[in-house]
């Protein structure tokens, strides 16, 4: 296998890891902040998805997910035809992530 597919089959495990720690009440949260920023939004990020979180004030459960979680969401959201990647990236503006390119999406 090559690094490039091991790395993608790591990513989609931690990914559902995260999902199956996070509590349906978040992730649900989470499922319609994607919603939001793609209804008003003409593209955005994980990260546009994160503001929407805090000022909900529904991400200070720590206990309730795992920020990587919100991978899971976003491929869901996918998945159901309700957002698309454009092909671009944007640097994080989250500076846990240290300016990391973020996917931008935008509503089908």
């Amino acid at each position: 296998m090559s690094d490039l597919m091991e790395g993608e089959v790591l990513k989609v495990a931690g990914m559902a890891t995260a999902e199956l720690h996070a509590s349906e009440r978040w992730m649900a949260s989470a499922m319609v902040a994607v919603l939001l920023c793609a209804d008003t939004l003409p593209d955005f990020t994980s990260d546009d998805v994160w503001d929407v979180l805090r000022h909900w004030k529904t991400d200070p459960l720590e206990t309730e997910r795992n920020p990587k979680a919100l991978g899971a969401v976003m491929l869901k959201a996918a998945k159901r035809g309700w957002i698309v990647k454009t092909g671009t990236v944007r640097n994080s503006t989250r500076k846990s992530l240290h300016a990391s390119p973020r996917t931008v999406w935008r509503r089908t």
